[in-house]
Order: C-alpha cells, then sequence, then structure tokens
C-alpha cells in the first residue's frame, strides 16, 4: 500500500527528490513509490542523466537574481510616483478644463445678440426713434443707412434687425419718422415713448 501525500502522483515530488528538497515525510512516500513502479525508476533514472549532462555543461556559476533585492529596488522607485486612482480624477478634469478651453477659441461673442426690443432700456432721457430694419438688410447696408440719415445709435439689437437713435426734439422725430416709413430698408419705425422712466 503506497501511503497518502499532499501530491496526486509521485512524479510531482521528483524534481524535489533529485535535490534534495522533500520532508522525511515525503522522502519516504517517494521512495515507496519508487520502490513499487519501475516506470517511475525508469524516469528517474532518466532526470538524473539530464541533470548529469546540465551540470558537466557548466564551465562556470550561475547568478541567481536575487528577487528580494529586485522588490525593493521596485519599491524605492515607485514611491515617488503618485497612486494612481487618486491622480484619474484630476487628470480628467484638466483634460475636460483643456477641451473646454479649445472649444471656445474662436467662437465669436454673441451675447448681444440675444437682446431683445423688450430688454431695451426705458426712459431715455430724449427723444427716441427705435428702427426696424428688414431682416435681408446687411451689416454694410445698414451702417450706410446710418451715416445717409446722420444717425447715431444708442442701443443696437441685432437678434431684432434694430437700432434706437436720439434726436434733438419731438419736432425732429417727427420729421424723421415721416422719412423713414418711406425708405425700402425699414421694416417698423416708431417714436420711442420717452414717458417711460
Amino acid at each position: 500500500m503506497t501511503p497518502t501525500t499532499t501530491f496526486e502522483r509521485p512524479e510531482d515530488l521528483m524534481a524535489d527528490y533529485l535535490n534534495d528538497r522533500l520532508s522525511a515525510a515525503e522522502q519516504y512516500v517517494f521512495e515507496v513509490s519508487l520502490s513499487e513502479s519501475a516506470a517511475l525508476r525508469e524516469s528517474l533514472e532518466h532526470e538524473r542523466k539530464i541533470q548529469g549532462v546540465v551540470s558537466s555543461d557548466q564551465s562556470h556559476a550561475v547568478a541567481l537574481p536575487r528577487f528580494g533585492n529586485f522588490e525593493q529596488r521596485i519599491t524605492r522607485r515607485s514611491s515617488w510616483l503618485p497612486d494612481l486612482r487618486q491622480a484619474m480624477p484630476i487628470a480628467a478634469a484638466l483634460a475636460l478644463a483643456v477641451l473646454v478651453g479649445v472649444a471656445t477659441i474662436g467662437v465669436p461673442d454673441h451675447s448681444d445678440d440675444f437682446q431683445t426690443l423688450s430688454d431695451a432700456t426705458a426712459g431715455y432721457d430724449k427723444p427716441v426713434v427705435r428702427i426696424v430694419f428688414l431682416e435681408s438688410a446687411a451689416d454694410a447696408e445698414r451702417r450706410a443707412f446710418m451715416s445717409e440719415y446722420a444717425l447715431d445709435p444708442i442701443a443696437i439689437f441685432p437678434a431684432a434687425h434694430s437700432v434706437d437713435v436720439a434726436v434733438g426734439d419731438v419736432t425732429r422725430a417727427e420729421a424723421l419718422l415721416g422719412k423713414l416709413n418711406t425708405d425700402e430698408r425699414v421694416r417698423l419705425v416708431r417714436l420711442v415713448d420717452e414717458t417711460a422712466k
């Protein structure tokens, strides 16, 4: 009867047997198996021959790596590196900030484009005429219009295609209203209520 061991097969103990690394109990188990199996004895002799050839071929000693020292070197070198779990959120936030910054470069500022006529400052201190241009009128055409009538805008509403201009008095405002009502570039013109302060 073969004694039991933690190894399923006696061949698993062969390398340690040849290198004298078995405990007394394991050596006993292996030698009992060896006495009962001709195939195991044959394998052991084959392994001894291989070991003899290998040891006679070596003319110099082979230095074994010192893994303990290697582990210390790795630990020492990596100790100055940040923990990636802590660095990842910071790196992601920086990448997002750069992405947002790059995405906004060259984007024109259209913040005034969204000012509506209802956002216009009420309560001008002098008579004001509001001119609403046709949507098809280009910016250059509007500037030429303003120059032609010698008008100085006090408020511009690009999204509404409108402009408020100050006029000297109500009489001049009414005369301007008459001229502008017949201009084909103008959709609507009216006097802004100066009493809405």
